[in-house]
């Protein structure tokens, strides 16, 4: 796997009125070239205490993305809870059997959701489904692969996940 940045946070007020809440924030590794409609996005990416307890579940709630570069684009994200991985960065997806048996959620941000600030695109969506993490583990791993083409520079992307412990 390459090299991520995140960030963890402490929990909002939202979390105070309906649970323990999260947020991580993740800033994925892309290529900066071009992309081709069903390309992986960025590798599988660890978002680690996601989940309180080892073993355990939680919600995600909600997932904010900042599109820097303005594509908009269709983003399909698939959430394991395990390390797996959906294939090589800007390349074709290899999803197996071994893959399949570790999804735990999925869900996509649509070229609808999108708003324009500026020169920037911000998507927000109600995610609302279950997570779990493997036995022994807190973490829980995402991939993403894009429904069309497009061209990111590199760092232009940032996403937000909020959390709600079961």
């Amino acid at each position: 796997m390459s090299d991520r940045k995140f960030q963890e946070k402490s929990p909002t007020t939202l979390g105070a009125v309906l649970g323990v809440s999260k947020e991580i924030i993740l800033t994925p590794v892309i290529s900066g070239s071009a992309y081709a409609a069903n390309d992986v996005f960025f590798e599988t990416v660890e978002l680690p205490k996601a989940i309180m307890s080892e073993g355990g579940r939680a919600v995600l709630h909600s997932v904010t993305i900042i599109d820097k570069s303005a594509n908009a684009n269709e983003i399909q994200f698939i959430i394991f809870e395990d390390e797996q991985e959906l294939g090589t960065i800007n390349g074709a997806v290899d999803f197996d059997d071994t893959e399949a048996n570790s999804v735990t959620c999925k869900f996509k941000i649509e070229t609808t959701d999108y708003d324009t600030f500026g020169s920037k695109e911000v998507a927000q969506v109600l995610v609302n489904r279950y997570v779990q993490a493997a036995a022994g583990s807190q973490s829980v791993f995402i991939a993403a692969k894009l429904a069309a083409s497009g061209t990111w520079a590199v760092g232009a992307v940032r996403l937000k996940f909020y959390f709600m412990e079961d």
